[in-house]
């Protein structure tokens, strides 16, 4: 089980939204638009929020990937096979995001996208959320194209840089309740639930 997506930029609308990859444990991190100053920083304080989100419900986070550190590099022989495909455009190489394992059990990679502000992020969701947990190939159907095709990785957390106008939210706070759903989902799959059969005020109790 695995996922292969690629730096591109993607033209829409007359318009150009670029992303570009960079590598995780838990799957990969695009960066819409340039890469910015603190990068390295932002993954490493969302790998720490994965393993205390996991961690405030008795669970051991993810096993990371095999090949995290270098994904576009799976020799033959590796024991891991590609599920969704994307290349990069520049070099022709595709990033091969292989599957995670958790309870046992092996789990898609997590495609974190984020965004540089607010106001970028909600311009493509086409809808006024802070952020948003893309579970199962869900997304807005407002959404503009360029980004559906991003997101079509099967587990997509959408985020910001910027922290959201509510008075005590911060973007830490936000990145950990998108994070939240992602473990709800995986553990509703390990006991055979669907997600989509949560009432949502649980469902969101279970993300503050």
């Amino acid at each position: 089980m695995t996922a292969v997506v690629g730096c591109v930029a993607l033209a829409c609308a007359g318009e150009v939204a670029a992303y570009h990859l960079h590598p995780w444990p838990y799957g990969a991190i695009a960066w819409v638009g340039e890469s910015p100053v603190g990068c390295v920083e932002y993954a490493a304080a969302a790998t720490s929020a994965v393993e205390d989100v996991f961690d405030l419900w008795g669970f051991g986070a993810p096993d990371a990937m095999a090949n995290w550190e270098a994904p576009c590099s799976l020799g033959a022989g590796s024991g891991l096979s590609p599920v969704v495909g994307k290349t990069d455009p520049a070099t022709g190489e595709p990033w091969h995001l292989t599957a995670l394992r958790w309870e046992h059990r092996p789990a898609f990679p997590l495609l974190l996208v984020v965004f540089p502000d607010r106001a970028s992020l909600v311009d493509a969701l086409g809808a006024e959320h802070e952020a948003a947990f893309l579970g199962a190939g869900h997304l807005f159907s407002c959404a503009d194209p360029w980004l559906m095709l991003l997101s079509d990785a099967p587990r997509c957390v959408v985020v910001s840089r910027e922290p959201p106008p509510r008075e005590g939210y911060t973007g830490e706070f936000v990145l950990t309740h998108e994070l939240a759903h992602w473990m709800t989902q995986l553990h509703c799959l390990k006991i055979d639930l669907d997600m989509d059969d949560v009432p949502l005020l649980p469902a969101e109790g279970i993300a503050e």
